[in-house]
């Protein structure tokens, strides 16, 4: 533990904070510029109390800046902005030399000889503990600052670098957080990729995750145009959550890929994506919903199957209205099973809307949202001229907060076809 820091001139120390190894580190923690946390926000409030101290910080340290991820006791603006320049900055100096800094009286230390935060902030007395991760970088600091000269006791220093140790545990766990959330997100995309451009007409597409965002959901699309002219589309749901789900999910969409190849129609279709369905490693109670069409190459009818999916709701030709499609099995419940084909017919200019069972089932002060709010919302930004995504982003504010929803526990998925 040291009393003496290397002078602000010293040009380690600019090359100290902006070492490329440290700031990747600490891009990677992806804390900086985010709000308040409880949980750090209780260990300064721990650290102030117990240590009578009016100033408790945890910093993280840029080459022109620190950035308070928590602080106890600051006022005015620097308790607004939550961050000060180096000009203030004691923390800096843990960083530089990757080790405690401890001063008892700052006026007396030369490395803080001109440092505003002793005129401007009052900072007399300082004890900061560096906030290392496993690699070794430091990010910054956990300290505690006193207006008046003090003489840190052992016992004190300890409790800090405790604070210290455990703001790093807490840092951790947010990063991995953060990066199974990356890796949900990266496989969630894959489920419901941007569809391609196609030749004739147009597709668009929305996803919104359930209130689980963490949770790997079963939504899946796919589209795909064939050389003759004809369009073939799934829409799917598997049941539950989690990795299980999705690999469920991947692997109809992916058998679905290879057999839109051929001609075959969408009842015998829905037959082998079942026999492909009972044969993946699965619960007893692990199924899936789809809805699979195909339009003919002169775009003016469309085959249609339910495998116990929500039905096609077709826009623009009068008010919106769901297509009747008898129901099949969901995929992977029964083996053996079969599914009728509906045909319709789709007037020129004709949208057809699919969608997952997240979007009715929205659940609302008066219970779920209900097909009949969204048939009548489709109408209504129809009329506005909204189209194409502009038509998607308006249903989708069904389930924000004011948009008539309590909750959406489900995730949702949506394309939007205009065949022409």
């Amino acid at each position: 533990m040291m009393t003496g820091v290397t002078p602000t001139h010293d040009p380690s120390l600019a090359e100290a904070l902006a070492d490329p190894a440290r700031l990747r580190a600490l891009e990677r923690t992806a804390l900086l510029d985010t709000p308040a946390e409880r949980a750090f926000d209780r260990l300064t409030a721990l650290a102030s109390r117990e240590l009578g101290v009016p100033v408790a910080l945890v910093t993280l340290v840029t080459p022109d800046r620190q950035f308070f991820k928590s602080q106890s006791g600051l006022s005015g603006a620097p308790a607004e902005a939550r961050e000060t320049p180096l000009s203030h900055s004691f923390c800096q100096h843990v960083v530089h030399r990757e080790e405690a800094m401890v001063v008892s009286d700052a006026r007396r230390e030369p490395s803080l000889d001109g440092n505003l935060a002793i005129t401007e902030l009052s900072a007399i007395a300082y004890a900061g503990f560096p906030l290392r991760l496993p690699g070794g970088e430091v990010l910054g600091s956990f300290c505690a600052i006193d207006t008046r000269p003090r003489t840190w006791m052992p016992h004190e220093l300890e409790l800090l670098r405790d604070m210290a140790a455990t703001t790093m545990d807490i840092v951790t766990l947010r990063m991995e957080a953060v990066t199974a959330g990356d890796a949900t997100a990266r496989f969630q995309e894959a489920l419901v990729p941007e569809p391609a451009r196609l030749q004739r007409g147009q597709v668009w597409s929305a996803f919104r995750p359930g209130d689980a965002r963490l949770l790997l959901g079963g939504d899946f699309f796919a589209c795909a145009e064939a050389a003759d002219g004809s369009l073939a589309l799934i829409i799917g749901d598997v049941a539950g959550h989690g990795p299980e789900a999705a690999g469920f999910a991947t692997g109809l969409r992916s058998a679905w890929q290879a057999l839109r190849l051929t001609t075959a129609p969408a009842p015998e279709l829905a037959n082998t994506l079942n026999a492909v369905a009972l044969t993946q490693p699965r619960r007893d109670d692990r199924f899936a919903t789809a809805l699979l069409a195909r339009l003919a190459p002169d775009r003016r009818s469309a085959e249609l199957v339910s495998a116990g999916h929500p039905p096609v709701v077709l826009l623009g030709d009068g008010p919106a209205r769901e297509v009747a499609v008898p129901p099949g099995p969901p995929l992977g419940a029964l083996p053996g099973a079969s599914w009728p084909a509906t045909t319709v017919e789709l007037p020129a200019g004709a949208r057809l809307l699919f969608s997952t069972d997240g979007l009715a089932e929205a659940r609302g002060d008066a219970g779920a949202l209900g097909i009949d709010r969204v048939l009548a919302e489709a109408d209504r930004l129809l009329a506005a001229g909204a189209d194409g995504a502009a038509l998607l982003a308006g249903l989708l504010a069904l389930l924000e907060p004011g948009g008539g929803h309590g909750g959406v526990a489900d995730d949702v998925a949506m394309l939007l076809v205009r065949p022409d």
